[in-house]
């Protein structure tokens, strides 16, 4: 691992899916609320033990490439905010939106794009 890697376990909190639309795409997300990491690697010289973390996962179409140096990367984190962005295929980002509806704390809205004309 290099110094700007490492991991981090977290006990989530609420989920929330959402989808936006417009007359070119559509996308989901599923948004992960007040988790709070339980364990993990110290990052840039700092532990972050108890603090809250906010979970963005968005599924990605296919053939998407997200960082060109570095395809296999699926994340990253924003240690300023504590957010962590996730981007995931559709097979496997379907496993989790199902299981986002499934769960007693989800929630869900739909944000409609508007469309020029419209």
């Amino acid at each position: 691992m290099t110094d700007d890697t490492g991991y981090l376990a977290v006990s989530l909190g609420t989920f929330r899916r959402t989808t936006s639309t417009s007359a070119e795409n559509s996308a989901r997300a599923v948004h992960i609320e007040n988790c709070v990491i339980r364990e993990g690697r110290e990052i840039q010289g700092r532990k972050y033990y108890g603090e809250q973390i906010e979970i963005s996962i968005y599924e990605t179409k296919p053939a998407q490439e997200l960082w060109k140096d570095d395809p296999e990367k699926i994340g990253a984190l924003s240690t300023e905010s504590l957010q962590m962005s996730l981007f995931l295929p559709a097979d496997a980002f379907g496993t989790l939106w199902a299981a986002a509806a499934a769960l007693n704390t989800s929630k869900s809205s739909s944000e409609p794009t508007a469309v020029n004309g419209t």
